[in-house]
């Protein structure tokens, strides 16, 4: 199976399974090589797989069962593809046929269209809300049993919008466009004067009376205005101008699709233009009579129709059915109501008199502006009364509660009950009473205080980490507790350059950025407390209020530090030995002399030179054995190597075609009676787009017309003898193979035309005289004579001088000469 088929992942192995029957779903847009299923059949001689049917060239299966897409699907093409997959034993079935079944899962590909960028509508004045007048459509090409295609509609813009208010609406699901509520009371129809170009349209009453004396018979004694022929000239100037170019309004509307619930939905705009025409159907006046009125029933209400129907030519309703008003006079049946059942105010101690601090909230049911619900305030009771009388009044007619009186200080009084008695003005003099509280709240008129107005020196380390807290000031505010008058904010007005400090509420005052002693070693700061609210006037603060501080940075020897934070380099894995990928910059903040040193390359590819931080190839790269390499880099003072400070480096190894494919086999054998094809594999190191697939050819064709190449996949190929030789036979074959990039070279690959045995095994015949020796036999059997003759002289010799030494000696020293 092609290499690119092979990642796995979370589920992976719910895509393999046994050689059956099979429905799977696939999702349209993959990229490929997309791998589907792989089928394994549980027959031994199985060495392929075979996909028939609807493939469409888009659909392949690897010799190892791997069922995958050549090309990426299309839902709105072909929603479902229907195969036959056989496992094979060579070219024969062994296994199968299955039928698999692929359904295409659509996604959001395909935007909403409208059916028209512009529509055009109609709509009469008071139509009904909700009545539809002018419909707009769209389609979307997804699946439209899913929410891809399922569109919906809105408007997201009128124009014009004088009222603030919507005045059409539309169906989000079928696009049906109506008037609102507020449409049907608003809309009008725009009438206007069509003039000559060479006419003033200022003259319009004298432009329609020369009409009028131009084509109308005029009646001297009759008034323009009510002269009946008049009509004539003024119902023919008083017309529509082309709604295209001129409409009423201009509606844009938008459809979505995925039902316009995501941010990720597609969408598309049209325009809709809106015309409104006039309804000459309108109401007579109302009819006017008392509630609870003492007469006789039933009793006679007017003797003309009081309920009206507008209708076309086809019965359907012109317009709603006109009613005739009948307007109920109001009698005085309602008490007023306090909107509360206590109105709690609010007053400072120190307002001044008339001040107004609140208003009592109460209504009454009546006809709205009738004297019925016309009322009117009374103070009825103060609870404590002071020694100088009522401290509040209420405005008889607006409800007002203002102050009348001198307010004493909150801790002599800090609460008011008041009872204040609502009429209305109707013949009944209805009324009710209603209650308020009026809190006392203490005014701002102590400043903060500071416990000490200098705080000193403060010294603390360059490296202090942010957010230590320096020291803790402290100021007081005697006001009343737990209010905004007596809660202290802290503030530094001066000294704090770049914010390096920060102080919270309660007075700590923290280290908010780095701090440097070689930028900056004394801070003189000053701190101002104040209150969330207001002094009252005439209070203002003062020195009281401010403190000093002193904070000395103290100097560190400090580690480098590097003059940048990621450090990511590419570089091609074919680059020159010795050259420069990258060069790490450091400084030391006091000045010292630097040097560094790289850990962590496992594959000993790098060095970095120690004095300039260059790091260089130090071996040959490959990208096929490591395509990143995470590297440490440490900048260190020379003096002090504990003073340092690590960097992490990435080097990307870029992938370059510097392999070629090869043959994992070159020799292979053809039985001559039974030829068979020879399977040939290739690998290549290169990862892609470098590798595979491959293309595997025979570099002389017509040198070797016997044989050919026939591609199984993109690592593998048959080579096949077309006919028999009439003897074994050895060839040396050329084969070329090159990767997906073209680049390869040819290969010497032997086969051995021979006879088989059953097995399938070479054999060699037998010669046609079975007496006779060869030169190579008989050269081998006197060697063995002579080999034997020697040994029986050895076993002689020794003998011979067991029992005479000197003579042992001597025909030893012969029998070593002769040997």
């Amino acid at each position: 199976m092609n290499a690119n088929l092979q990642a796995g992942g979370e589920g992976w192995e719910d895509r393999i399974g046994a050689l059956g029957d099979k429905v799977v779903e696939v999702p349209e847009g993959t990229e490929v090589p997309y791998p589907i299923f792989q089928f394994k059949s549980a027959h031994p001689d199985v060495i392929s797989y075979t996909v028939t049917g609807q493939t469409n060239g888009k659909i392949d299966i690897s010799k190892d069962g791997w069922l995958y897409l050549v090309e990426p699907l299309n839902w709105a093409e072909e929603s479902t593809y229907n195969l036959q997959i056989e496992a094979l034993s060579d070219t024969e079935k062994v296994d199968g046929p299955c039928s698999v079944t692929i359904n295409v899962k659509d996604i959001n590909n395909h935007p909403p269209v409208f059916s028209m960028m512009e529509y055009h509508g109609e709509v009469m004045e008071r139509t009904p809300a909700g009545k539809p007048f002018v419909k707009v459509s769209a389609t979307d090409l997804d699946n439209p049993d899913t929410p891809n295609a399922r569109l919906s509609y809105s408007i997201v813009n009128q124009i014009p919008d004088r009222l603030k208010k919507p005045l059409f609406q539309i169906n989000s699901i079928t696009g049906d466009i109506s008037i609102t509520p507020d449409g049907k009371e608003h809309l009008k129809a725009r009438k206007g004067i069509l003039y000559g170009m060479q006419e003033d349209p200022e003259g319009n009453e004298e432009h329609l009376k020369s009409r009028f004396e131009e084509y109308c018979t005029p009646r001297k004694d009759i008034p323009y205005d009510l002269n009946p022929f008049f009509t004539c000239v003024e119902e023919s100037e008083f017309m529509r101008r082309n709604s295209v170019d001129d409409p009423d309004y201009t509606l844009i509307v938008r459809v979505q699709d995925l039902e316009g619930a995501s941010e990720n939905a597609f969408s598309a705009h049209a325009k809709v233009n809106v015309v409104v025409k006039d309804n000459l159907w309108h109401a007579p006046g109302p009819i006017r009579i008392r509630e609870n009125l003492e007469a006789e029933y039933p009793m006679k209400l007017a003797q003309y129709v009081l309920v009206v129907f507008a209708q076309d030519g086809d019965g359907a309703d012109f317009d709603t059915p006109m009613e005739i008003p009948v307007t109920v006079e109001d009698v005085n049946d309602n008490l007023p109501m306090c909107e509360d059942s206590v109105r709690v105010l609010e007053v400072q101690e120190n307002e001044p008199l008339g001040s107004q601090i609140g208003v009592l909230g109460a209504y009454d049911l009546d006809e709205e502006n009738s004297v019925n619900s016309l009322l009117s305030y009374q103070l009825l009771a103060q609870e404590p009364i002071t020694s100088s009388g009522p401290i509040f009044t209420v405005d008889g007619l607006s409800g007002n509660i203002q102050i009348a009186n001198t307010l004493p200080k909150r801790n002599e009084i800090p609460e008011y009950h008041l009872t204040v008695k609502v009429s209305d003005q109707g013949g009944a003099g209805l009324s009710n009473e209603c209650k308020v509280v009026i809190n006392v709240i203490d005014i701002n008129n102590q400043i903060p205080v500071f416990e000490k107005n200098d705080y000193g020196n403060v010294a603390t380390p360059e490296d202090t980490p942010l957010g230590t807290a320096l020291l803790t000031v402290l100021a007081i505010d005697i006001d009343d507790p737990g209010t905004g008058s007596s809660r202290v904010e802290y503030h530094i007005t001066d000294g704090n350059q770049d914010g390096i400090f920060a102080i919270d509420a309660e007075g700590n005052i923290n280290v908010a950025k780095p701090l440097d002693f070689e930028s900056k070693s004394t801070y003189r700061l000053k701190i101002d407390a104040t209150n969330p609210e207001p002094l009252v006037p005439g209070v203002e603060y003062d020195s009281r209020s401010t403190a000093f501080v002193s904070i000395e940075i103290t100097n560190v020897d400090e580690p480098p530090e590097f003059d940048t934070d990621i450090f990511e380099v590419s570089v091609p894995e074919n680059a020159t030995v010795g050259e420069t990928i990258v060069k790490m910059d450091a400084k030391d903040p006091e000045g010292e002399e630097i040097r560094y040193k790289l850990e962590g390359d496992e594959n000993n590819w790098l060095e970095i030179n120690a004095e300039t931080g260059e790091i260089k190839i130090k071996a040959k790269l490959d990208h096929e054995e490591a395509a990143v390499l995470n590297v440490k880099v440490t900048a260190y003072e020379k003096a002090s190597p504990e003073n340092a400070q690590q960097k992490d480096v990435t080097v990307l190894i870029l992938n370059v075609n510097d392999n070629i494919p090869k043959l994992t086999e070159n020799r292979g054998f053809v039985c001559s009676k039974k030829i068979m094809p020879i399977f040939l594999y290739a690998e290549d190191k290169d990862s892609p787009p470098f590798g595979s697939p491959f293309t595997f050819i025979i570099s002389q064709p017509r040198k070797f017309p016997n044989w050919q190449i026939e591609t199984v996949d993109g690592t593998s190929a048959k080579l096949v003898m077309k006919k028999a030789p009439v003897e074994d036979k050895t060839f040396i074959l050329p084969i070329n193979v090159k990767d997906n990039a073209g680049v390869g070279v040819s290969h010497k690959f032997e086969v051995r035309v021979c006879n088989c045995t059953d097995l399938g095994y070479c054999y060699i015949q037998p010669g046609g005289h079975a007496g006779k020796y060869g030169l190579t036999t008989t050269v081998a059997i006197l060697g063995g004579t002579f080999a034997f003759i020697a040994l029986i002289l050895i076993v002689v010799i020794h003998r011979s001088k067991k029992n005479n030494p000197k003579k042992k000696s001597m025909e030893a020293d012969d029998a070593d000469a002769m040997l």
